[in-house]
């Protein structure tokens, strides 16, 4: 049968904090990037307003900032939520975005023509016109052979080039938990790095 997911994060401490209770000015000191998932806002109208202090704060401190879209539409319907103004506004502060098309298209409200590479670019160069400060764009392709073997191919696209890795065949899988903040965190260890877009993609797979 198909696969189905329940989120079960009402009522946990992460989701009743509020703002107020986080010093981000002293937490983002020395600080290289700031890493925010979209999840965070998507848990209401509290986990808004810790993301919206999380990127104003560095934002005071001239520090960098990741945002992974992570959209998980059975989080926003929970509550009377407008999830295209929240992430847009967020992503105004974004050097970096993980997140591929479909990402975009709810961003920007708008559909990408074309296949694979080409709706990808499309798509990239679509937001970093929207967004200014937007420099680098890290997404995954996925072809789903059957439920336990996929292949997997890591893309990035900056202003003036893109990148997109080979296919890997990744066999044996039990559970895809974890894989995409493993894929984030490849990939920000080597822009951190100053590395070019070739090595930068591949330390994603």
């Amino acid at each position: 049968r198909p696969s189905s997911i329940t989120y079960d994060r009402e009522g946990s401490v992460f989701a009743t904090s509020k703002a107020d209770q986080f010093d981000f000015a002293s937490a983002l000191e020395g600080a290289r990037l700031l890493h925010l998932s979209g999840i965070t806002p998507a848990l209401g109208p509290g986990g808004v307003a810790l993301a919206q202090a999380a990127v104003a704060a560095a934002d005071s401190a001239g520090v960098p900032v990741c945002f992974d879209g992570n959209y998980r539409a059975l989080l926003w319907d929970a509550w009377d939520s407008d999830p295209r103004s929240v992430l847009t506004d967020l992503m105004q502060s974004a050097t970096v975005m993980i997140g591929n098309h479909r990402d975009i298209s709810l961003l920007l409200g708008k559909a990408f023509s074309g296949d694979g590479s080409d709706r990808r670019r499309e798509a990239a160069l679509a937001a970093f016109e929207a967004f200014p400060k937007l420099q680098l764009i890290a997404s995954t392709a996925r072809h789903v052979v059957n439920s336990g073997h996929h292949r997997i191919a890591a893309r990035l696209d900056a202003r003036d080039a893109a990148h997109q890795t080979s296919e890997v065949d990744v066999t044996g899988i039990v559970d895809r938990i974890g894989t995409g903040d493993a894929f984030a965190a490849g990939v920000l260890h080597k822009w951190l790095q100053g590395a070019d877009l070739v090595a930068t993609a591949q330390a994603g797979l």
